[in-house]
């Protein structure tokens, strides 16, 4: 395949998960889901400018917002498997299992139940207190900054453990996709044509 067919490649393979997908493939289609997406939440926040200039919102924006939210969720669903499959085929192109990519998110999970473990007597009293700062602001209309201050301190104690570790876990993924993959054949069979070794 051309190298400026390349980063459609993984579409073509939509949900396959076996075989391999050398680094040139692999970081060409996720670079094209950069610029799509990108592009998606430039055109979701672009109406929102006068919002953020303390304008207030009319109608039509809320729209545009459901609208644009709506558009990116069915772009999200549809561009799913294919990143997934091309995210496995990554790994099994430097000989590893795909089930790696779920190391953020099995780190994260981890790491919130650790939270609840060592920080449970910080996570009630920070929660409760935040409930009864909402409970203060019950009214005809929200203020969110208020809100904000009211939560933060619970995000503060929680967040760490969630996203800490699953940090790390990107770090590790980032470190396998960014290495070269396995020359000839290995267990998940042979490299690809096109930049399995680049």
């Amino acid at each position: 395949m051309s190298g400026l067919l390349l980063p459609l490649r993984p579409l073509a393979r939509y949900a396959d998960f076996k075989g391999r997908s050398g680094r040139a493939e692999f970081w060409a289609f996720t670079l094209l889901l950069w610029v799509v997406y990108g592009g998606l939440y430039a055109w979701m926040l672009t109406p929102l400018v006068p919002v953020f200039q303390g304008q207030t919102p009319g109608v039509e924006i809320f729209i545009h917002i459901l609208t644009s939210v709506g558009v990116m969720s069915l772009v999200g669903l549809v561009l799913f498997l294919p990143a997934l499959a091309v995210q496995v085929r990554r790994l099994h192109d430097i000989n590893r299992s795909g089930w790696w990519v779920i190391l953020p998110t099995g780190l994260s999970m981890a790491g919130q139940q650790l939270a609840y473990i060592f920080q449970s007597g910080d996570i009630m009293r920070t929660t409760m207190q935040a409930s009864q700062a909402a409970e203060a602001m019950a009214g005809p209309s929200l203020d969110f900054a208020r809100l904000w201050d009211a939560y933060w301190p619970l995000y503060q104690v929680v967040l760490p453990w969630a996203f800490g570790p699953s940090l790390a876990g990107y770090l590790v993924l980032l470190i396998f996709f960014l290495s070269p993959g396995s020359n000839g054949e290995n267990r998940f069979g042979q490299n690809s044509r096109l930049g399995a070794t680049t």
